[in-house]
């Protein structure tokens, strides 16, 4: 089975990880756990996030 790949999305000032995790058809509790991300409410501008994208 192949790896996922991934592209990387700039958190943007206003951006919520559930808002982030619809415009990429993801669910919020996957972008955390891909992430590694405890608290959704700690993400902050600048951050660089993992997105999985499909091959």
């Amino acid at each position: 089975m192949p790896s996922p790949s991934f592209k990387e999305y700039e958190v943007q000032p206003g951006d919520t990880l559930s808002a982030i995790g619809q415009l990429h058809g993801i669910s919020s509790a996957l972008l955390m756990e891909i992430n590694g991300i405890t608290n959704p409410d700690r993400i902050r501008i600048g951050e660089i996030l993992r997105i999985p994208v499909a091959d």
